[in-house]
């Protein structure tokens, strides 16, 4: 997902210390790359599963130095429920009203900023035996992302930013500083590190109303020959949501059921909501020699237009249909690289069974199941903007109140009207208020414990199958 914080339209109890636990190699750090073999993750000649979280914000806290502890605790979370990787965002562009910016001009990286930030960031994950996966840019305004770019060049639209050479030339110099950086920490070259996972292209990448999907199709093409030219040793994929698109229509179906108003409205009328509009094709983006697994992320309650009951089965017809559909054409790991769901913990419980559930049985199937990556974990210092936050207390639930969205469909006004409008409702104040109240309920947070059994339970099972488990 990774918006804005704040925005509103999509949106076992035990402690750890904040020291590095055993790793893979038993001793700290992380050995060896992970490859692609025959359709599975394989490292050092065996199955090797995903069993994740995102924790989007790392480097940008990292390099505000008062912040370093959150990252941190965020780590030592992640390592002690089993975790073996975490997503978070290489990028931030532009000026920055929070965050330090990476690249503060275009094709310009601020030095300090990625010693202080990306580079504690490798080192602190690599020391507990975590790798990491990492996005190159956004295509949601937060940290800047397409949207800076595209204001660089004058301004325009997103489609200017897969098309103009110089927004390209911009982006390729961003990607070559990073991928060909040398960790101040480590002294140990990007391209070289093993703790580095691999890359997204961007994060959710679109080009709305293009329903040829030629568009995006060819940046993807261009960009990871581009990337596999600077970094052969590194996994790279899209980044992208996982909808259908044109070349495959047998699969529409299983495209989300997302509610017409919620995403289209033109002029007050409520248009029949279709995917293909949003420019992606999961089989086309996928099937470049360039990518090495394909991503899809399934977010039910950012406007699906269904109850419960229904996003569930959904979300399982949603794995099935990708699973499948890479099987029978470019035959490539997927991984669920977002998953995420409001409260009651019981539903979100019931939501993560699941997904974890299917994957388990397509994996025994010999599916091509790469792994999935659950958003997000977070310290408790991290407000819970989305309402998809897991925490490892009930202390930090309590303190970081959500509830479910409490939204309009979207206007034609402008993003920023809608948010000065916000503000003075004290639109915030709102949710926080709602947010107490919840949190009084028994059923809202009972089962958060369950959550992260769930999720050290799958870990677990994941790393198991490297001595179990065959393609």
């Amino acid at each position: 997902m990774f918006t804005t914080a704040g925005s509103l339209l999509l949106l076992l109890c035990w402690s750890v210390a904040a020291q590095p636990t055993p790793t893979e190699n038993g001793q700290g750090g992380v050995e060896g790359f992970v490859t692609v073999r025959d359709g599975h993750f394989e490292l050092q000649g065996k199955p090797w599963f995903i069993a994740g979280t995102n924790i989007y914000y790392l480097p940008d806290k990292a390099g505000m130095n008062s912040s370093r502890q959150a990252v941190l605790d965020s780590l030592q979370q992640a390592a002690g429920l089993g975790l073996n990787v975490v997503r978070t965002a290489a990028s931030s562009d532009g000026p920055q009203s929070y965050w330090p910016s990476m690249q503060p001009q275009p094709g310009v990286v601020d030095e300090q900023v990625l010693k202080d930030g990306l580079d504690f960031v490798v080192d602190a994950a690599c020391r507990r035996g975590l790798r990491l996966l990492l996005m190159l840019t956004n295509q949601w305004a937060a940290g800047g992302g397409m949207q800076q770019y595209v204001k660089w060049a004058g301004g325009g639209t997103l489609t200017d930013f897969y098309t103009s050479p110089q927004i390209k030339s911009w982006y390729k110099a961003y990607v070559k500083a990073v991928l060909t950086r040398r960790n101040s920490i480590t002294g140990r070259l990007y391209s070289e590190d093993p703790c580095i996972l691999g890359y997204d292209l961007a994060n959710e990448p679109f080009n709305r109303g293009d329903d040829s999907g030629d568009v995006l199709q060819a940046w993807v093409e261009e960009m990871s020959g581009y990337i596999k030219s600077l970094d052969r040793n590194h996994l790279l994929t899209t980044g992208q949501i996982g909808y259908f698109g044109k070349s495959t229509p047998q699969y529409w179906q299983d495209n989300p059921p997302i509610d017409n108003a919620w995403s289209n409205l033109h002029q007050g009328v409520a248009l029949p909501y279709n995917a293909v509009c949003e420019g992606t094709d999961f089989v086309r983006n996928h099937s470049p020699p360039g990518i090495d697994f394909a991503t899809l992320h399934i977010w039910p309650d950012a406007g699906w237009a269904c109850s419960e009951s229904c996003k569930l089965e959904a979300s399982r017809s949603y794995i099935r249909a990708r699973l499948d559909a890479s099987a029978a054409t470019f035959k490539k790991p997927v991984v669920v690289e977002e998953f995420g769901k409001l409260r009651p913990a019981a539903v979100r419980n019931a939501f993560y069974a699941m997904v974890y559930d299917e994957l388990k049985a397509a994996r025994d199937k010999g599916q091509p199941v790469g792994g999935s990556l659950f958003w997000m974990l977070a310290d408790s210092s991290y407000a819970d903007y989305d309402g998809s936050t897991v925490y490892t207390t009930l202390q930090a639930y309590e303190q970081q109140p959500s509830v479910p969205y409490v939204v309009e469909p979207p206007t034609n006004e402008s993003a920023a009207k809608d948010a000065a409008f916000f503000k003075f409702l004290n639109y915030e104040a709102f949710m926080r208020c709602l947010g107490r109240y919840a949190n009084g309920s028994s059923s809202w947070n009972s089962g958060w414990e369950d959550t992260l059994a769930l999720i050290k339970a799958n870990a677990q099972e994941m790393a198991a199958s490297r001595s179990t488990k065959g393609p």
